[in-house]
């Protein structure tokens, strides 16, 4: 995967998938990553099935430390 908005293979963005079911089971019926910025120059990433097999998630972001 590669982040165009800043020429990188890392990125911070939302996560958001929405998830299908059938008799085999459930799977991701696309995962999006979506820009929380105000600069909609920001584009969100959308993972098909193929792209998901080499996606990785390397943290996740809880809460701003005071």
């Amino acid at each position: 995967m590669h982040d165009s908005d800043f020429g990188s293979c890392y990125t911070v963005k939302k996560y958001e998938s929405k998830k299908h079911e059938d008799e085999n089971g459930w799977k991701h019926q696309p995962i999006i990553l979506k820009p929380l910025s105000t600069d909609s120059t920001y584009e969100k990433i959308v993972l098909e099935d193929e792209d998901t097999s080499t996606f990785k998630v390397l943290g996740t972001f809880e809460c701003v430390l005071e």
